[in-house]
């Protein structure tokens, strides 16, 4: 039975709260090509397991960076509904980028992907939409070094 706390979903009493303390994702839009913006403040995720994940302020960011075509036939828009997810995952895969072994960078992209569709989820996008989203993503943000 699905219960709804203050805005937040809870499945089922024994899962965690999975949330955005705010779903207002802060950012400015002062850059010159008008692709990137700059995240004004702290943004947060606490995962199901209730470890905060934390995009910093002054990331710079271009909000849902996938396969634009990809996601403009499925409607959503570079800075519309999975705003706070792709904050939070620009900021994991920048810290991953700096990790120095190989193993370790993708170990780490890894687990930000994963935390990327869980905050896709929570966010309310839809399982199939979710997928395409997370693709698209994906096939446009090669992962080097």
């Amino acid at each position: 039975m699905d219960d709804i706390i203050e805005g937040y979903i809870m499945e089922t009493e024994n899962k965690k709260v999975k949330y955005f303390p705010s779903h207002i994702v802060p950012l400015s839009h002062d850059i010159s090509d008008g692709r990137q913006s700059i995240l004004t403040e702290d943004f947060i995720y606490i995962d199901r397991l209730g470890i905060e994940h934390r995009a910093r302020k002054g990331l710079n960011t271009n909000g849902m960076s996938g396969w634009r075509i990809v996601l403009a036939l499925i409607g959503c828009s570079p800075y519309g509904a999975g705003l706070g997810a792709c904050v939070i995952h620009d900021q994991e895969w920048s810290d991953a980028a700096k990790l120095l072994t190989r193993e370790d960078r993708l170990k780490a992209r890894k687990k930000a992907d994963k935390n990327f569709v869980e905050m896709l989820k929570v966010l309310g996008i839809g399982r199939i939409r979710r997928r395409i989203i997370y693709r698209a993503v994906r096939m446009a943000s090669p992962f080097r070094k």
